[in-house]
């Protein structure tokens, strides 16, 4: 115990930066999908794209949010 309260500022330091990676990934792959949205335009219903995806992806994107992405592109 006494190990983590010694080094409570670093620890916080490096949860500050995971959330932070977690939260521009997720920003990174919105818009790639965005981008993918339009060049695939009518072609592909949003729940045959979100099976295609990488998991990594599907980690950070739910099904939800890339049916919004898609009614937003399309408007």
């Amino acid at each position: 115990m006494e190990l983590i309260f010694a080094n409570i500022d670093l620890i916080l330091c490096a949860l500050v930066i995971l959330i932070a990676a977690v939260i521009f990934a997720r920003r990174g792959q919105i818009q790639l999908l965005r981008e993918l949205i339009l060049s695939l335009s009518d072609t592909t219903a949003p729940a045959e794209l979100y099976e295609r995806l990488p998991s990594v992806t599907k980690m950070l994107v739910s099904s939800k949010t890339l049916s919004k992405i898609a009614d937003e592109v399309k408007e």
